[in-house]
């Protein structure tokens, strides 16, 4: 899993990599997760796509040689594929471990824990009392396909009972739709050999099938952990046979949709996540003094925000919020509060607009000393104050020209 900084995007750089065979989806958690020490942490997940044929002995006729599936150096390497949580602290440049940005290589980023559906290792989503050759045969397919896999996720942040809950709901083909919760500790994420276990020794394709030899490696894990808190697999009504084929999952106002496959979409709702009201439709737009400024000069930001009523009338009041580049300050306006996010600095206002109401919002920001380049915006909405949406051609350049005196 790769991280890029596309803050220049004519000069993309690479600031993070997780190291994973066969990385197929990967997404942050929308927010920064609070640790068991309250500090605040970068989080995102990724996950395999993983064949369903533990050993496939195709031949790759490009390479004439065997596929390699699974690939030795894999976690968990006969299981239904793993989904992993990724410590991404330290991605930004000025979090580099030399102090110099990316020149100093991209951020190795550690392992915090993994989640497997079914894994015939280690027992995971089996009787206890089934032996490893009959756990194996659970998960083999007679033909290559990817049913048994896990696929796109969506990690939200849900409050409960006025408690933060981070969960991933994880499209997982014949799993459904599960629901992975995130129970955070206070460990970094673990890096090259801290993170095995037992290392390969064999070609899985060409020895130890028959259970006799190591294949691949198991990993420590830290006091985070990832945990199944519930699943939805539906059942054809016709035959009684379990029908998902769930390519992915994508969550909205606490309701989780699936497409699949074969069967078109499935809408599920956890019983323990609440519903909320969307965002009424609307329009953004910003407006300040000027195109260059002093240092120490302030600078008007007015962000206007015009509201419409749902047919249905269940829209909840928008939140708004912008962003501005780091060294910039507050120095007046309407109530607001300003917080770090990502490598700049969210500017909230407190006061939130009513559905079928317009509100015009203003802060005071001051140049800094040593201005530097910057874009502020975009604007962004959301309806709990949690799970924020930009809005397109709400960003501003004009301030990047600020200079000393």
């Amino acid at each position: 899993m790769r991280v890029l900084d596309v803050s220049d995007p004519t000069n993309i750089k690479h600031g993070g990599q997780f190291d994973m065979n066969q990385s197929h989806f990967a997404a942050p958690f929308p927010e920064l997760v609070e640790d068991a020490d309250g500090n605040m942490r970068r989080v995102a997940v990724a996950s395999h796509e993983e064949p369903d044929e533990r050993f496939d002995q195709r031949i790759d006729t490009v390479n004439n040689e065997l596929y390699n599936t699974p690939h030795t150096n894999k976690t968990n390497p006969n299981s239904t594929g793993t989904v992993f949580l990724v410590d991404c602290e330290g991605i930004y440049p000025e979090d580099s471990p030399c102090g110099c940005g990316h020149e100093g290589g991209p951020k190795q980023l550690g392992e915090l824990d993994n989640w497997t559906w079914k894994n015939a290792d280690t027992g995971k989503g089996f009787d206890d009392d089934t032996t490893r050759t009959e756990r194996l045969d659970a998960i083999e397919q007679t033909s290559f396909s990817f049913q048994l896999s896990p696929h796109n996720s969506q990690p939200a942040v849900h409050e409960v009972d006025g408690e933060q809950r981070y969960i991933i709901h994880q499209g997982h083909y014949h799993g459904g739709v599960r629901y992975l919760e995130v129970e955070p500790g206070s460990a970094d994420g673990l890096t090259g050999d801290a993170r095995r276990d037992y290392r390969p020794r064999t070609n899985p394709n060409a020895a130890g099938r028959d259970g006799s030899e190591t294949i691949g490696w198991i990993n420590h894990d830290t006091d985070w952990n990832v945990t199944d808190v519930g699943h939805a697999r539906p059942v054809n009504r016709e035959t009684g046979n379990l029908s998902p084929d769930f390519w992915g999952s994508v969550e909205h106002n606490g309701v989780t949709y699936h497409g699949d496959r074969s069967a078109g979409v499935y809408v599920t709702k956890h019983t323990d996540l609440p519903m909320t009201s969307p965002l009424p439709p609307l329009e953004a737009d910003r407006a300040d003094d000027g195109s260059a400024f002093l240092a120490g000069q302030t600078n008007r930001v007015e962000i206007t925000v015009e509201t419409f009523d749902r047919p249905n009338g269940d829209a909840a009041p928008v939140h708004v919020r912008d962003r501005m580049p780091g060294g910039y300050e507050v120095v007046g306006g309407d109530d607001v509060e300003t917080y770090q996010a990502g490598n700049r600095t969210a500017v909230e206002f407190t006061a939130t607009v009513d559905p079928g109401d317009s509100a015009t919002l203003t802060y005071f920001v001051e140049v800094p000393s040593d201005p530097g380049s910057g874009t502020f915006g975009p604007i962004e909405v959301s309806a709990d104050g949690d799970e924020w949406r930009a809005e397109a051609g709400t960003t501003d350049s004009n301030l990047e020209s600020g200079f000393n005196v």
